[in-house]
């Protein structure tokens, strides 16, 4: 390059706007929300969901999507810095459901619809929410500037745009609803970028009967059209499949199986076929037992009769069915050994970095999420063996910050200590 050149570039990153793209980490996920249920995570973009981007998950109703959610809720506050907005349309989140998951409802914010003066409930539209998430998301980071802050918006499908809702009842406003998604959602698309947020959208899914696909292969047709998609980083489907039931024989279920393809993925690669969840009654995607459930497909723990498990020590847990192998793993005694089988298979899917461990802004410590105890130190190991090149982004960027005291006191003390 010419000193000419030089002198320009150098001009040009001293304006306003302007910057040599290697300083800037755009594109870059420095961050994951994870599930904690390791393949899910693996194929939502490496590690869970990404921070800074749009994510949506759509299905049929009570395909689980809510259910779902609260799965990332309830180990985004496990993690510092953590803030979560909960946008509730139609008014019908459940507080006793949060607590059955195991999110703390406390520590959500909420945003409903108002009931004005004359009694009339004004609804929450696409322009209202678009406004109140960026908002939002100005102030806590303004507050914290290492915050996270995920929103759920539950759901776009029921949302109106500002249009629609002026209309009276009767009247057609065709792609209303499509273009205030198009253009609220690339405001809150940058917003996210500079403000370490997420947002998790639900939509509803119906088939596409003009479709010219046999009907075991119809497209799913969803609110907010190609424009809307073009903006999201990572977006899975998710439907309802067959019973589960304690024995063969029983005829009343305790669950059903979920099944799940991403069928777009920006930040990653990992998108894959259709792979299956467990929902569990009350207990949702409950980790204990989608990991014995999965242990078993990766020949960990044993089928059958008396399915058990044999830790690396010797030690055996079992039951006389699989729930009931479930429900001793969940008795404290069991716990590291429930801890055992879980990092195994977080390292069969994530053989050399498992990418929320070396998040640079929220972030677990082992006090908070005992699960991960160990598992951060394994990882360091690996990294530190392979050549720079080979190192994970995440590690590196971590180390980075790291080295230079710019992570929290405690995160920092607790790497050193191992």
């Amino acid at each position: 390059m010419s000193e000419l050149q030089d002198s320009v570039f150098a001009m040009l990153n001293q304006t306003e706007g302007l910057q040599a793209f290697s300083k800037t980490d755009n594109g870059s996920v420095e961050d994951y929300i994870p599930s904690f249920l390791p393949e899910l995570d693996k194929m939502l973009g490496g590690g869970g969901l990404p921070v800074k981007f749009i994510s949506e998950v759509y299905g049929s109703a009570s395909s689980g999507k809510s259910t779902l959610s609260i799965q990332f809720i309830k180990n985004f506050q496990h993690m510092e810095h953590s803030y979560t907005v909960y946008i509730d349309v139609e008014g019908t989140a459940n507080t006793q459901r949060f607590i059955d998951l195991g999110a703390n409802p406390e520590r959500i914010l909420t945003l409903t619809p108002k009931r004005g003066k004359d009694g009339k409930v004004d609804p929450l539209t696409i322009e209202v929410i678009g406004q109140k998430i960026i908002d939002t998301l100005a102030m806590i980071n303004q507050a914290d500037p290492k915050a996270v802050v995920l929103f759920i918006w539950d759901s776009i499908a029921v949302t109106q745009s500002q249009m629609e809702d002026n209309t009276e009842l009767g009247s057609q406003v065709v792609g209303q609803q499509a273009k205030a998604l198009n253009t609220v959602g690339k405001k809150i698309a940058a917003n996210l970028q500079f403000n370490n947020g997420v947002l998790l959208t639900f939509n509803q899914a119906r088939e596409d009967f003009n479709s010219t696909l046999p009907a075991q292969y119809r497209t799913q047709k969803t609110v907010g059209g190609l424009a809307w998609e073009h903006l999201l980083s990572t977006r899975f489907l998710i439907k309802s499949g067959k019973k589960i039931t304690e024995k063969s024989t029983d005829k009343t279920g305790i669950g059903k199986v979920s099944k799940l393809q991403v069928v777009k993925n920006k930040v990653s690669d990992s998108w894959s076929n259709t792979f299956e969840l467990q929902l569990i009654g009350r207990k949702g995607f409950d980790i204990y037992y989608n990991t014995v459930v999965k242990g078993q497909e990766l020949g960990l723990v044993s089928s059958g009769r008396f399915p058990k498990y044999i830790s690396d020590n010797g030690e055996e847990v079992k039951g006389a069915t699989l729930i009931k192998l479930v429900e001793e793993f969940t008795k404290p005694e069991n716990f590291d050994v429930f801890r055992e089988l879980w990092q195994k298979e977080v390292k069969h899917y994530f053989p050399n970095v498992y990418p929320c461990l070396f998040n640079v802004h929220s972030y677990f410590l082992e006090k908070n999420e005992p699960l991960i105890k160990g598992l951060r130190k394994h990882y360091m190991d690996i990294q530190e063996e392979l050549p720079v090149e080979q190192q994970s982004y995440n590690y590196k960027h971590f180390m980075e910050k790291l080295e230079n005291k710019e992570l929290d006191k405690e995160l920092i003390d607790e790497v050193e200590s191992y």
